[in-house]
């Protein structure tokens, strides 16, 4: 199972970030102490078949941010 620390500097290696992630205590009102996606829960009930890795997934993702920011900054 992937943890959070792992997706992060997976983000991080994609967008060039050398600054790291910052983990902060949980909220006051952060009730959930555990999530777990289970990709295999979602085949079943869902029939959902992933197409492509996370990894690449979250590039794809990264790149058309990076070619359409322009459409979606503030007017103000």
């Amino acid at each position: 199972m992937d943890s959070i620390r792992h997706h992060a500097n997976m983000v991080n290696e994609i967008t060039g970030n050398h600054n790291g992630a910052e983990f902060v205590a949980r909220r006051d009102w952060d009730k959930i102490t555990r999530r777990r996606a289970s990709i295999e829960k979602a085949r079943k009930v869902l029939g959902y078949e992933p197409k492509m890795k996370m990894k690449e997934g979250i590039k794809r993702t990264y790149d058309w941010i990076m070619e359409n920011r322009g459409r979606y900054r503030s007017q103000h």
